[in-house]
């Protein structure tokens, strides 16, 4: 097998939109630093490149920062109160559109998830499809009162 010129590599990388800027091609696994197409900076070496691995951040395999996190939550109207961010377990402290304080992971976040509070209220308030108008609070009709002793 014949080794592989720089610039093959490099045309290679192009072609999948990555701009390669290591300067020189030693082997299958050197790590060659490289630009993504959405700009993220890594590394990678050729032989992961050639087997079908690229950006870890545009795979969502980096553990994002907290100011990433941040910006996320205020995207949907919430504010992040955490101010350290330690894995996608760990409960962070925020308050959701409409002011309620709780506690939710990074990973229930990327799965949906939103505030409990919220949607405890929509399951069982007037935004459910089963809402009749609160008719529950109404007294019950004749046929369901217990008769009265009349003594």
């Amino acid at each position: 097998m014949r080794k592989l010129t720089y610039e093959f590599v490099k045309s290679e990388m192009e072609k999948e939109g990555y701009t390669l800027l290591t300067d020189k091609y030693i082997g299958a696994f050197q790590k060659l630093k490289y630009i993504c197409s959405k700009g993220h900076g890594h590394d990678i070496n050729w032989n992961n490149f050639k087997n079908g691995y690229r950006c870890p951040y545009c795979a969502g395999q980096v553990k994002p920062d907290i100011e990433f996190i941040r910006k996320e939550f205020e995207k949907e109207g919430y504010v992040l109160l955490t101010n350290e961010y330690i894995d996608n377990k760990q409960k962070l402290d925020c308050i959701c559109l409409f002011g309620h304080d709780y506690r939710i992971s990074w990973n229930k976040w990327l799965m949906g998830r939103r505030c409990w509070v919220c949607s405890y209220i929509k399951r069982s308030g007037v935004d459910n499809s089963n809402w009749k108008g609160g008719i529950s609070c109404e007294p019950y009709c004749d046929i369901w009162i217990d008769k009265v002793d009349k003594d």
